[in-house]
């Protein structure tokens, strides 16, 4: 995408490094004006002292084009880790890391280390819910506390809102959701469960117009669940709780040193359990989300290499969760427009023809607490 076109993304464009640029420039200057006591050159040439204004503006020039290139490969490629990036890009590490910070500070993008809970033995519930008026606020604070809960989310409409949370035994699991309500004394209006069992994430590739159809891979592939121990699991919390925690606030709270804090944090990588720090597009305020909840009057492997055929051609994909329960497939959407949703909600379906039984949109209000991948 041209310069032009990412700028056009953003309400606050990247600022041009012409309006601080200076016609002149002063790299060398001669014996006669330069100031007393400059250095000089086996040539008997003083040397100025002074940094060449020529030699900033090129910096400024340089930066501004790395980070647009930077936010370029986000809008087409989803979220991505610095050495995705470096590479994609061909450049050293370091500098497209130190761009990267440059653009967190001004809040352009994101930085996140997200958690793969069934990489360590847990199931991963998501439930649809309503809740008496009177009561919205308070149980909506105490599950955002809660440690199992990873996800929440208000929509619109019926069964307006939407919790995810993990645990380790099937039926305990399917019992959590009621247990949390008797604990705070509230009954979960019309819940609807579901079971995540993959997720596919392709991020944002409309904005970039390209048709990336590989799902992102955030994590290593792991070919069994690990048992963490204590040590791994406080250090999950803290990640659940805050993903963007420095090594040093990480350690800290963990109570480890930070070599020993790295090493465990390497170990929750090779697992799956956690991937590398990774960046994203600040584009909750820009744009309308959605998910389209999916029930198939059969399933097969050919079934579902439909669906997921589908969902990579459409740009305005973002996610596809396969799951079981009260729905088989979520698909998450995300476009400039409620109505560009709707008509990708009909080329889906449409695409899909007879086999759908079953489908309903529900369109994202707000992200309480989303602290997971």
């Amino acid at each position: 995408m041209a310069n032009e076109g990412i700028n056009a993304l953003f309400n606050d464009p990247l600022p041009s490094s012409s309006s601080s640029q200076s016609s002149s420039t002063e790299s060398w200057s001669s014996p006669t004006s330069s100031s007393k006591g400059s250095p000089v050159d086996s040539c008997g040439v003083q040397i100025s002292t002074r940094p060449s204004r020529s030699r900033h503006k090129s910096s400024e020039a340089n930066a501004e084009d790395i980070q647009l290139q930077i936010l370029g490969v986000l809008t087409t490629g989803g979220s991505r880790t610095v050495v995705d990036l470096a590479k994609t890009l061909n450049m050293k590490s370091h500098t497209v890391r130190y761009q990267l910070d440059q653009l967190l500070e001004r809040h352009r993008i994101e930085r996140a280390i997200m958690l793969n809970q069934r990489a360590l033995g847990h199931h991963v519930f998501n439930v649809l819910f309503d809740l008496p008026r009177s009561s919205t606020s308070s149980t909506l604070k105490f599950l955002e506390n809660r440690p199992e809960v990873s996800w929440l989310a208000e929509n619109m409409g019926h069964r307006r809102f939407e919790v995810t949370y993990f645990a380790t035994d099937m039926i305990e699991g399917a019992k959590l959701i009621h247990a949390m309500g008797e604990e705070l004394g509230v009954h979960f209006r019309d819940p609807v469960f579901g079971v995540e069992v993959e997720n596919r994430h392709w991020g944002l590739r409309f904005l970039g117009g390209r048709k990336v159809t590989k799902p992102v891979a955030h994590f290593a592939a792991t070919k069994e669940a690990r048992n963490p121990d204590p040590v791994d699991l406080k250090l999950l919390q803290l990640l659940r709780a805050e993903r963007n925690l420095s090594m040093s606030r990480l350690s800290k709270g963990a109570g480890l040193s930070e070599s020993t804090a790295k090493y465990r944090l390497e170990r929750l990588r090779e697992w799956g359990a956690i991937s590398d720090e990774v960046y994203f597009l600040r584009s909750d305020q820009e744009f309308v989300q959605a998910q389209l909840v999916l029930n198939l009057k059969s399933r097969s492997p050919e079934r579902e290499q439909e669906v997921i055929d589908i969902c990579s051609h459409n740009l305005h994909v973002e996610q596809l969760i396969t799951g079981f329960g009260s729905w088989d497939y979520k698909i998450v959407l995300r476009a400039k427009t409620v109505n560009r949703l709707l008509e990708t909600e009909e080329e889906i379906l449409a695409s899909l023809g007879k086999n759908v039984s079953k489908a309903s949109m529900l369109v994202r209000n707000r992200v309480i607490s989303g602290r997971e991948g």
